[in-house]
């Protein structure tokens, strides 16, 4: 297995110079343990770098140094460089305990507490960055304005759903928070994800997508597929119909247009072991900074299925959030059937709970908004239509839904919000049908740019 050393190089040499220029601002030469020759291969590529202001060929540097580099490093340089970082943290945190373990054998107590109390905070100084989440109370005029742009509708509190009532009771995608869409396979995790993204990414933000499962190409296609408002299955196949087509070619164009007016935020997909890593996501998320990040099967990026590292990996995902002030929104397993209900077989809405979430007890302590998603069949003028239900399991800081139904008809794209039940909205919001986010009779409020009935 390759030293830490030699692959970050290998990183270095083959990789972007992108990643090459903020490994600059990690790494230090102390971190290197193998110091001959790496250490004096990283301290050569950076004197050479600030005088041609480019990396060294690979070649170069294997017949100067008579080393054989890697043919390939499996992570970007950054992520070697994150990891030397760590290593140094640890070694020193180990030393300090050392020089306190000493000297408690000679019974000096209080000499063990001066060493490890100054030792911890040279260790402060040199590693850890201050990101204080300060805030004066009395500054009431920064509060007051943020207030008055709300009610002017000049700033939303956060990144607007695909659907009305979420966006009047959870107030949209709030930065520094997790939403878990939590549901049996097969049920649409995947698909409301992709609603969400394309939803996002046409009103203008940066998204950034993670997906453990599926490859990131399918689920760039099922954007597609809704955005162009085409059949998943027909496009996928190449089957669409004369209309289908022509709806793509103009989602095409508008693709082409936004991107070449820069005037669109990114949708970006990550798939593999950028998904799978919950270190290297985080640095995926400092490279793009996204305005909001979604994870499609989350629980695959913990190490193993014990309950200690999906509640490890739980934490971290809600670290990001806080630290990049950031929404992000995850999907997991409901893996405990609920109680059925009568003669019907199905699951029952109404008997699920945050218990019945997979590794619930890991999951829903860090979670701020929780859903639960069940299709629904029925048979309407001899057609099988199908809904999709949510059902709100956690809320923090919102007023509470209930629950909120969809059509999901996958051939027509048809994601409409048909209903919704809250206790509290209801007295406000009448209970009308709305479309999902784009498309004819959208509420241009939360649209942006999307399509219109004239584009078609």
């Amino acid at each position: 297995m390759p030293i830490l050393e030699e692959s970050l190089v290998t990183a270095i040499l083959r990789g972007e110079e992108a990643d090459y220029v903020e490994v600059l601002d990690v790494v230090k030469d102390g971190y290197f343990e193998v110091a001959d020759p790496w250490l004096s291969v990283y301290r050569w590529i950076n004197q050479h770098y600030l005088q041609f202001q480019k990396i060294p060929d690979p070649d170069t540097v294997s017949s100067k140094f008579k080393v054989k580099l890697l043919d390939s490093a499996e992570e970007p340089a950054l992520y070697y460089a994150y990891e030397l970082e760590d290593r140094a943290k640890k070694n020193t945190f180990a030393s300090i305990l050392r020089k306190g373990i000493n000297e408690l054998k000679s019974n000096q107590v209080e000499e063990a507490i001066e060493k490890v109390e100054s030792g911890l905070s040279s260790l402060r100084e040199n590693f850890l960055e201050a990101k204080e989440d300060y805030r004066d109370f009395l500054d009431w005029e920064r509060r007051k304005e943020e207030y008055e742009k709300r009610v002017n509708q000049e700033e939303s509190p956060g990144i607007p759903t695909p659907w009305a009532i979420l966006n009047e009771t959870i107030l949209g995608w709030m930065p520094g928070e997790v939403t878990a869409f939590t549901a049996r396979m097969g049920q649409g995790k995947t698909w409301v994800l992709c609603m969400i993204a394309e939803h996002a990414h046409v009103i203008g933000k940066n998204v950034l997508v993670f997906t453990c499962e599926s490859p990131a190409k399918q689920l760039e296609a099922r954007v597609d597929a809704i955005s162009a408002r085409v059949a998943a299955q027909r496009y996928r196949k190449g089957t669409l119909d004369e209309n289908e087509a022509k709806r793509l070619e103009v989602h095409w164009q508008k693709l082409d247009k936004w991107k070449q007016e820069e005037k669109k935020g990114f949708l970006k997909f990550y798939g593999g072991s950028a998904a799978r890593n919950v270190h290297r996501a985080g640095i995926l998320i400092d490279r793009h900074k996204p305005d909001i990040v979604l994870w499609d099967s989350f629980y695959h990026a913990a190490y193993t299925r014990n309950w200690e590292d999906i509640a490890y990996l739980s934490s971290q995902v809600k670290f990001l959030a806080v630290e990049k002030n950031i929404p992000i929104i995850i999907t997991t397993q409901l893996n405990r059937p609920p109680k059925k209900t009568g003669k019907n077989s199905e699951m029952s809405l109404e008997n699920i709970d945050t218990q019945n979430v997979a590794f619930a007890d890991a999951i829903a302590q860090d979670v701020d908004v929780m859903f639960a998603l069940i299709q629904k069949e029925k048979l309407e003028n001899n057609k099988m239509s199908k809904t999709l239900c949510m059902k709100s399991l956690k809320t923090r800081e919102s007023e509470s839904i209930q629950s909120l139904k969809l059509n999901f008809d996958l051939d027509s794209m048809d994601f409409m919000e048909l209903e919704s039940m809250s206790n509290e909205v209801d007295k406000r919001v009448p209970s009308v049908k709305r479309n999902f986010g784009y498309g004819p009779g959208t509420d241009k409020k939360f649209s942006g740019d999307s399509w219109s009935g004239e584009d078609f």
